[in-house]
């Protein structure tokens, strides 16, 4: 399954994205609210300036392997 983004106008639905290597198939179209049609979307790019700047690791905890490893203390 597919989503892509369109605007309806007119009776017309204009698609924003290009769909790949299709030339016939069956759409299912949802119109959303108006309050979060009018969201705008978060700029892809905006955390892209903090790349190298913040050290940890992937699952975000320092001492992961010690907490689990380490025998619990009373």
């Amino acid at each position: 399954m597919l989503s892509v983004k369109g605007i309806y106008e007119d009776g017309k639905v204009k698609l924003l994205e290009e769909i790949p290597n299709t030339k016939r198939v069956k759409v299912i179209v949802t119109i959303l609210d108006k309050e979060e049609a009018d969201q705008e979307e978060p700029d892809p790019e905006l955390f892209d300036d903090l790349v190298g700047s913040i050290s940890v690791r992937e699952d975000g905890a320092i001492n992961h392997d010690q907490y689990i490893l380490s025998e619990r203390r009373a």
